[in-house]
Protein backbone atom coordinates (compact mmCIF):
# COMPACT_ATOMS: atom_id res chain seq x y z
CA UNK A 1 0.00 0.00 0.00
CA UNK A 2 1.20 3.85 -0.81
CA UNK A 3 1.94 5.00 2.64
CA UNK A 4 0.94 8.47 1.62
CA UNK A 5 -2.91 7.09 0.54
CA UNK A 6 -4.25 7.99 3.64
CA UNK A 7 -3.00 11.52 3.82
CA UNK A 8 -5.23 12.69 0.88
CA UNK A 9 -8.89 12.13 2.53
CA UNK A 10 -10.56 15.23 3.62
CA UNK A 11 -11.56 15.42 6.93
CA UNK A 12 -14.64 16.44 7.17
CA UNK A 13 -17.48 13.56 8.06
CA UNK A 14 -20.76 13.86 6.20
CA UNK A 15 -23.92 11.43 7.34
CA UNK A 16 -24.18 10.33 3.72
CA UNK A 17 -22.00 7.22 2.21
CA UNK A 18 -19.41 6.92 -0.39
CA UNK A 19 -18.94 3.76 -2.28
CA UNK A 20 -16.42 3.54 -5.13
CA UNK A 21 -16.16 0.53 -7.83
CA UNK A 22 -12.92 0.29 -9.70
CA UNK A 23 -11.76 -1.86 -12.69
CA UNK A 24 -10.63 -1.65 -15.98
CA UNK A 25 -12.70 -1.50 -18.64
CA UNK A 26 -14.82 -5.12 -18.99
CA UNK A 27 -14.37 -6.19 -15.57
CA UNK A 28 -18.23 -5.79 -14.78
CA UNK A 29 -18.13 -2.62 -13.28
CA UNK A 30 -21.94 -1.59 -14.93
CA UNK A 31 -23.28 -4.81 -13.94
CA UNK A 32 -22.26 -4.61 -10.31
CA UNK A 33 -23.21 -0.72 -10.06
CA UNK A 34 -26.61 -1.87 -10.94
CA UNK A 35 -27.28 -4.99 -8.54
CA UNK A 36 -25.74 -2.32 -5.64
CA UNK A 37 -28.05 0.10 -6.19
CA UNK A 38 -31.12 -1.60 -6.52
CA UNK A 39 -30.24 -3.34 -3.33
CA UNK A 40 -29.17 -0.37 -1.69
CA UNK A 41 -32.70 0.97 -2.64
CA UNK A 42 -34.49 -1.56 -1.37
CA UNK A 43 -33.14 -1.12 1.90
CA UNK A 44 -34.49 2.67 1.67
CA UNK A 45 -31.57 4.24 0.32
CA UNK A 46 -31.20 7.39 -1.57
CA UNK A 47 -28.96 6.40 -4.14
CA UNK A 48 -26.74 8.37 -6.58
CA UNK A 49 -24.74 7.28 -8.88
CA UNK A 50 -21.78 9.26 -10.67
CA UNK A 51 -18.82 8.07 -12.41
CA UNK A 52 -15.78 9.63 -12.55
CA UNK A 53 -13.52 11.12 -14.71
CA UNK A 54 -16.66 13.72 -15.64
CA UNK A 55 -17.67 14.61 -19.24
CA UNK A 56 -15.67 17.23 -18.64
CA UNK A 57 -12.44 15.31 -19.12
CA UNK A 58 -13.80 12.44 -21.22
CA UNK A 59 -14.80 15.27 -24.14
CA UNK A 60 -11.59 16.82 -23.86
CA UNK A 61 -9.67 16.91 -27.20
CA UNK A 62 -6.23 16.16 -25.69
CA UNK A 63 -7.81 13.01 -23.24
CA UNK A 64 -8.79 11.60 -26.73
CA UNK A 65 -6.33 12.06 -28.27
CA UNK A 66 -3.88 10.45 -25.67
CA UNK A 67 -6.08 7.47 -25.23
CA UNK A 68 -5.90 7.12 -29.30
CA UNK A 69 -2.39 7.01 -29.89
CA UNK A 70 -0.53 8.00 -26.19
CA UNK A 71 1.27 11.15 -25.83
CA UNK A 72 4.56 12.07 -24.54
CA UNK A 73 5.59 12.50 -20.76
CA UNK A 74 4.81 15.98 -20.73
CA UNK A 75 1.35 15.28 -22.31
CA UNK A 76 0.77 12.55 -19.08
CA UNK A 77 1.06 15.20 -16.45
CA UNK A 78 -0.97 17.65 -17.62
CA UNK A 79 -3.53 14.84 -18.11
CA UNK A 80 -2.78 14.05 -14.27
CA UNK A 81 -3.62 17.45 -13.64
CA UNK A 82 -6.84 17.89 -15.46
CA UNK A 83 -8.05 14.62 -14.16
CA UNK A 84 -7.21 16.00 -10.53
CA UNK A 85 -9.16 19.16 -11.19
CA UNK A 86 -12.41 17.30 -12.79
CA UNK A 87 -12.04 15.18 -9.81
CA UNK A 88 -12.22 18.06 -7.13
CA UNK A 89 -14.97 20.26 -8.91
CA UNK A 90 -16.81 16.74 -9.09
CA UNK A 91 -16.48 16.04 -5.44
CA UNK A 92 -17.51 19.64 -4.75
CA UNK A 93 -20.70 19.72 -7.05
CA UNK A 94 -21.76 16.55 -7.03
CA UNK A 95 -20.63 14.08 -4.17
CA UNK A 96 -19.99 16.38 -1.41
CA UNK A 97 -23.53 17.76 -1.28
CA UNK A 98 -25.39 14.63 -2.13
CA UNK A 99 -23.33 12.99 0.77
CA UNK A 100 -24.08 15.82 3.42
CA UNK A 101 -27.75 15.34 2.56
CA UNK A 102 -27.54 11.80 3.61
CA UNK A 103 -27.33 10.02 0.38
CA UNK A 104 -25.14 7.36 -0.74
CA UNK A 105 -22.97 7.65 -3.84
CA UNK A 106 -22.13 4.68 -5.58
CA UNK A 107 -18.52 6.11 -8.27
CA UNK A 108 -18.22 4.45 -11.26
CA UNK A 109 -13.93 5.02 -10.29
CA UNK A 110 -12.60 7.06 -8.01
CA UNK A 111 -9.08 8.26 -7.77
CA UNK A 112 -7.76 4.62 -7.37
CA UNK A 113 -7.93 4.39 -11.55
CA UNK A 114 -5.49 7.86 -11.48
CA UNK A 115 -3.26 6.44 -9.35
CA UNK A 116 -3.01 3.00 -11.38
CA UNK A 117 -2.90 4.64 -14.84
CA UNK A 118 -0.86 7.77 -14.04
CA UNK A 119 1.67 5.40 -11.93
CA UNK A 120 1.84 3.05 -15.18
CA UNK A 121 1.97 5.89 -17.36
CA UNK A 122 5.20 6.67 -15.38
CA UNK A 123 4.08 9.30 -12.97
CA UNK A 124 5.04 9.44 -9.34
CA UNK A 125 2.23 7.78 -7.21
CA UNK A 126 2.85 9.78 -4.66
CA UNK A 127 2.39 12.94 -6.63
CA UNK A 128 -0.97 11.55 -8.20
CA UNK A 129 -2.14 11.35 -4.57
CA UNK A 130 -0.55 15.05 -3.41
CA UNK A 131 -2.93 16.77 -6.62
CA UNK A 132 -6.19 14.69 -5.59
CA UNK A 133 -5.87 15.60 -2.09
CA UNK A 134 -9.03 16.81 -0.17
CA UNK A 135 -11.53 14.47 -1.60
CA UNK A 136 -14.06 12.32 0.55
CA UNK A 137 -12.65 9.14 1.59
CA UNK A 138 -14.93 5.99 0.56
CA UNK A 139 -16.36 4.02 3.21
CA UNK A 140 -16.18 0.97 1.07
CA UNK A 141 -13.99 1.03 -2.43
CA UNK A 142 -13.96 -2.41 -4.38
CA UNK A 143 -11.55 -3.08 -6.90
CA UNK A 144 -12.94 -6.26 -9.48
CA UNK A 145 -10.17 -8.17 -10.57
CA UNK A 146 -10.29 -10.10 -13.74
CA UNK A 147 -7.76 -11.68 -15.70
CA UNK A 148 -6.38 -9.70 -18.30
CA UNK A 149 -6.95 -11.65 -21.42
CA UNK A 150 -10.63 -12.02 -20.61
CA UNK A 151 -10.86 -7.97 -20.16
CA UNK A 152 -9.29 -7.74 -23.84
CA UNK A 153 -11.73 -10.55 -24.87
CA UNK A 154 -14.52 -8.59 -23.66
CA UNK A 155 -13.26 -5.15 -25.25
CA UNK A 156 -13.19 -6.75 -28.10
CA UNK A 157 -16.31 -7.86 -28.31
CA UNK A 158 -17.73 -4.98 -27.22
CA UNK A 159 -15.52 -2.40 -29.19
CA UNK A 160 -14.06 -4.92 -32.31
CA UNK A 161 -10.85 -3.16 -33.54
CA UNK A 162 -11.73 0.56 -32.32
CA UNK A 163 -9.47 -0.29 -29.05
CA UNK A 164 -7.79 2.68 -26.98
CA UNK A 165 -3.70 1.63 -26.82
CA UNK A 166 -3.65 0.81 -23.71
CA UNK A 167 -6.19 -1.62 -24.06
CA UNK A 168 -4.05 -3.38 -27.20
CA UNK A 169 -1.17 -4.27 -24.65
CA UNK A 170 -1.70 -7.36 -21.98
CA UNK A 171 1.75 -5.87 -20.53
CA UNK A 172 -0.23 -2.84 -20.10
CA UNK A 173 -3.49 -4.02 -18.90
CA UNK A 174 -1.67 -6.45 -16.39
CA UNK A 175 0.66 -3.53 -15.14
CA UNK A 176 -2.43 -1.11 -14.65
CA UNK A 177 -4.29 -4.13 -12.62
CA UNK A 178 -1.50 -4.67 -10.00
CA UNK A 179 -0.95 -1.23 -9.38
CA UNK A 180 -4.39 -1.06 -8.46
CA UNK A 181 -3.81 -3.96 -6.17
CA UNK A 182 -1.26 -1.68 -4.55
CA UNK A 183 -3.53 0.03 -3.34
CA UNK A 184 -4.82 -2.38 -0.98
CA UNK A 185 -6.22 -2.58 1.85
CA UNK A 186 -7.52 0.76 1.10
CA UNK A 187 -9.37 -0.76 -1.60
CA UNK A 188 -11.05 -4.05 -0.89
CA UNK A 189 -10.10 -6.48 -4.41
CA UNK A 190 -13.09 -8.98 -5.12
CA UNK A 191 -12.50 -11.90 -7.57
CA UNK A 192 -14.82 -10.53 -11.01
CA UNK A 193 -14.25 -13.83 -13.03
CA UNK A 194 -17.14 -15.92 -11.19
CA UNK A 195 -21.03 -15.58 -11.93
CA UNK A 196 -22.09 -11.98 -11.61
CA UNK A 197 -24.45 -13.34 -9.17
CA UNK A 198 -21.74 -14.23 -7.44
CA UNK A 199 -19.42 -11.60 -7.72
CA UNK A 200 -22.52 -9.56 -6.72
CA UNK A 201 -22.54 -11.32 -3.24
CA UNK A 202 -18.83 -10.81 -2.45
CA UNK A 203 -19.00 -6.80 -3.35
CA UNK A 204 -22.13 -7.23 -0.85
CA UNK A 205 -19.80 -8.89 2.18
CA UNK A 206 -17.26 -5.94 1.93
CA UNK A 207 -20.14 -3.08 1.65
CA UNK A 208 -22.38 -4.21 4.31
CA UNK A 209 -20.84 -3.23 7.09
CA UNK A 210 -19.21 -0.19 5.50
CA UNK A 211 -22.11 1.49 5.24
CA UNK A 212 -23.97 0.17 8.74
CA UNK A 213 -24.95 2.25 11.01
CA UNK A 214 -22.84 1.22 13.95
CA UNK A 215 -19.70 2.07 11.76
CA UNK A 216 -20.89 5.54 10.96
CA UNK A 217 -21.58 6.23 14.37
CA UNK A 218 -17.78 5.50 15.56
CA UNK A 219 -16.46 7.34 11.97
CA UNK A 220 -17.99 10.38 13.63
CA UNK A 221 -16.56 10.33 17.00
Amino acid sequence: MIEMLSAIWAQQHWPGRLIALEGFDGAGKSTQIEFLKQRLMGLGHDVVLTRQPSDWYRQSELVRSFLDNGGTPETVRALALFAAADRIRHCSEVIAPALARGATVISDRYVFSSVAFFWDRGLDPEFILAINAGIPRPDCAIYLDIEAHLVRERLRARDGDNLKHEENSIDTINRVMNNFKKLAPELHVVPAQAEREEVSRQVWRRVEPAISPERRVKAAS
